[in-house]
């Protein structure tokens, strides 16, 4: 884990300094965060290709808060995306095996 990491966790928790103590999302239908909740602003100038740095560091420091909100962040990035922009977002290169190419994604993330 690199220092930088810690230091944008740091920041991140400083934006909710003076909020009462985060209770986790248990269920995504619980709702999206609202998009311009200063946490959700907070990822819009981030460097994406690193967000999984960023899951390892609020995992380490144990903060929930920052958690759900990079989760939230992704759904909201990928909601509606096909399965190529999907693999573009996730930095997959490897292409599709012909078996999973076959078989159309019936969990609605897909292109509808």
């Amino acid at each position: 884990m690199k220092t930088d990491d810690l230091l944008l966790v740091i920041q991140f928790d400083r934006l909710f300094k003076d909020e009462p103590p985060h209770v986790p999302i248990e269920n995504a239908s619980d709702g999206l965060l609202a998009d311009d909740s200063p946490g959700m602003l907070f990822f819009q100038n981030v460097d994406r290709r690193r967000f999984q740095d960023y899951v390892y560091a609020s995992y380490f420091l144990g903060h929930a808060r920052m958690r759900d909100y990079i989760i939230f962040d992704i759904v909201k990035q990928i909601r509606g995306s096909s399965v190529e922009k999907m693999r573009w977002f996730f930095q997959l290169d490897q292409p599709l095996d012909a078996a999973a190419s076959e078989h159309p994604d019936s969990s609605g993330w897909g292109d509808q």
